[in-house]
């Protein structure tokens, strides 16, 4: 559980975050994190949130985001209300670091879902992509289904692959880490799983991804 002035990092992107009211603060009703993203080529990808609403309030910089296939700049002083449901992704427009205000009503479980990101990606634990070790994929789509979902693959394919991996993963001891967390927290067993064999099950399980979503979209 996160505290309020406790600030996370994820060393991947580069993007820092403070919480300035969580979950147990507003009583479910809202998280509220201020944020600071650098110019990078690396995007997040488009995705939703299927029960929340999201809000920007840029302070500083500016950042750009596609919004339901649409795309607009929002600049320091402006703000920007993303729906439930709605497809999204937003990155640094300039060369300027991005200042902001991110909102989730309802908080849902946004908060954890920072922790686990930003820890696997302290642990050098995302691929190039983002995306976590296979056995953790699973466990990570099932923890965070009703909070946030891919736009791609189709829905049923994110949730056949999630169903598999997630309870394969947690009877082989995966968990996700956390704020308060010590230690790295994805072991198996005694034995943390070898990097390359992780590295090769992720693009495994990456490629299976898009060529569902190819053969979707024919």
């Amino acid at each position: 559980m996160a505290q309020i002035g406790q600030e996370i990092a994820n060393p991947r992107t580069g993007q820092r975050v403070r919480f300035v009211e969580t979950v147990s603060a507003s009583a479910g009703a809202r998280l509220v994190l201020e944020c600071v993203s650098l110019p990078s080529e690396e995007r997040e990808p488009e995705h939703v949130h299927p029960y929340q609403t999201n809000r920007f309030a840029v302070h500083r910089g500016a950042l750009r985001f596609r919004i339901a296939g649409r795309e607009r700049v929002v600049a320091a002083g402006e703000e920007v209300s993303i729906p439930p449901g709605t497809p999204h992704h937003f990155w640094v427009e300039g060369s300027e670091p991005a200042e902001y205000r991110q909102e989730f009503e309802p908080a849902l479980n946004t908060e954890a879902f920072f922790e686990a990101l930003f820890g696997l990606a302290q642990a050098g634990r995302l691929s190039r992509s983002g995306m976590p070790p296979v056995l953790l994929l699973g466990v990570f789509g099932q923890s965070f289904w009703s909070t946030v979902r891919l736009t791609r693959p189709p829905i049923w394919v994110q949730w056949f692959t999630f169903a598999v991996l997630g309870p394969l993963g947690r009877l082989l001891g995966q968990r996700l880490p956390s704020a308060r967390d010590g230690d790295s927290g994805w072991r198996i067993g005694e034995e943390t799983l070898p990097e390359s064999r992780d590295s090769r099950l992720s693009l495994i399980t990456l490629d299976m991804w898009w060529r569902s979503d190819i053969w979707w979209r024919k």
